[in-house]
């Protein structure tokens, strides 16, 4: 296919990309996090492995979650010396096992693969023949809601939020509660260090603040020299996980500073809209690979986390040219866990996102 020359409004919503201007300097009114209910982390695995504290989750107790799934968020449950137990979904991303079939567990983890909602019904038939708590994992879906305009991460007993990997922030991740019938203990909750901001967000910030003066070429050369000195290392452009990644949870801290900054001045409207437009602008762009999207359209109330799509490995460069030629990028997901990823369906590892923010 060729390549469709990209408006100015289109070179715009690029370049958002790496450079997001979704803040004000004013104060709104962006409400999604009550006060007495939520808590704030730096990494979704922090927020997690308090999630099991709160829950109750003792060593020993079953804990649900899908086989695709990155393998890291192994380890906040690890961390509890609890077993996670495998559900699959089909490529809808949806559960693939009945209910009554499912083992017995403490709780079951649905995740809006995404930013995509999430079909509960399966989940909260489960609970209800189980008793098990239901952890919506939202790490994707930070402003998404579902079809009854409700807001992701809060249809569970507990929701979980990545908002980092929304907003350009140097970490920041939230736990919420949702259910009364849950006990708060404030000692678990808050017994965490305190943050500071890396070098490497310092490094990426400053080359933000370019973009506006001499575009994003700087930003381009610079990923093309990681990705080069990383293949000639490593085999692979991509980072990879290491098995350790399942077992070893980062030391917990506090969220950044920024990431409250950016919830009391956030425009979600703008960063609602910079998402959708890309989304539609990937999906164009796409038009005539070989690849197909996870998703058959996007939903009115998404907010998405990145454009999915399927494609086999021997397409992938191919892919990888076409998106270039807009100053884009496509990775893998998910890093699979040990157990699952030498026995899995094959769709599981054909799974690549264009990412909405560097």
């Amino acid at each position: 296919m060729g390549y469709l020359s990209a408006s100015n409004i289109e070179k715009r919503i690029i370049k958002s990309v790496y450079n997001p201007r979704i803040v004000s300097s004013f104060k709104n009114n962006f409400i999604l996090f009550p006060h007495e209910s939520t808590f704030y982390y730096a990494y979704c695995r922090h927020a997690l492995k308090n999630a099991l504290l709160i829950l109750n989750i003792k060593a020993g107790d079953t804990v649900l979650l899908p086989a695709f799934i990155c393998k890291d968020i192994l380890s906040s449950i690890h961390s509890m010396s609890a077993i996670p137990s495998f559900y699959h979904v089909n490529e809808s991303l949806e559960m693939l096992e009945e209910p009554e079939n499912l083992p017995n567990a403490k709780a079951i983890i649905a995740v809006n693969f995404f930013g995509f909602p999430q079909n509960l019904d399966k989940f909260k038939k489960y609970c209800s023949l189980s008793n098990a708590y239901l952890i919506e994992d939202n790490a994707h879906g930070f402003l998404s809601k579902d079809s009854k305009n409700e807001f992701l991460g809060k249809r569970g007993d507990v929701g979980l939020y990545s908002i980092r990997k929304t907003l350009a922030i140097p970490n920041g991740a939230a736990l919420l509660i949702n259910s009364n019938k849950i006990k708060i203990n404030p000692d678990i909750v808050n017994k965490i260090n305190e943050n500071t901001q890396t070098n490497n967000f310092k490094f990426k910030n400053m080359l933000r603040k370019f973009v506006n003066y001499s575009g994003i070429w700087h930003i381009i050369f610079l990923l093309f020299i990681i990705r080069t000195l990383r293949k000639f290392k490593t085999g692979d452009i991509y980072p990879k996980s290491s098995a350790q990644d399942e077992y070893n949870l980062p030391n917990e801290k506090k969220a950044h500073h920024l990431l409250f900054y950016y919830l009391k001045h956030l425009i979600e409207d703008e960063e609602i809209k910079r998402r959708r437009e890309l989304y539609s602008f990937v999906e164009k762009i796409l038009i005539g690979c070989p690849c197909n999207p996870v998703f058959p359209f996007l939903p009115e109330n998404t907010a998405p986390y990145l454009y999915p799509f399927y494609a086999e490995a021997k397409d992938i460069k191919f892919i990888r040219k076409v998106l270039s030629g807009y100053h884009l990028e496509c990775f893998p997901w998910p890093d699979l866990p040990s157990e699952i990823e030498n026995n899995c369906p094959k769709y599981y590892k054909n799974v690549w996102g264009v990412r909405f923010l560097w």
